[in-house]
């Protein structure tokens, strides 16, 4: 199976947040996503869920 579902929702919200990033006017609200969006690109997610 290429990519995981924790790569999968990483990437999308990656995604997510950078599309509200460009229609946002509200500058606090702006700052908020920018600081979500370097802490999503900044965490390192695992390929593979741990097995128990």
């Amino acid at each position: 199976m290429p990519g995981s579902l924790y790569e999968f929702v990483h990437l999308r919200n990656i995604r997510n947040f950078e599309k509200k990033i460009e229609s946002e006017t509200d500058p606090a609200v702006r700052k908020v996503l920018v600081r979500l969006l370097a802490e999503e690109k900044a965490e390192q997610r695992p390929s593979l869920p741990p097995k128990s």
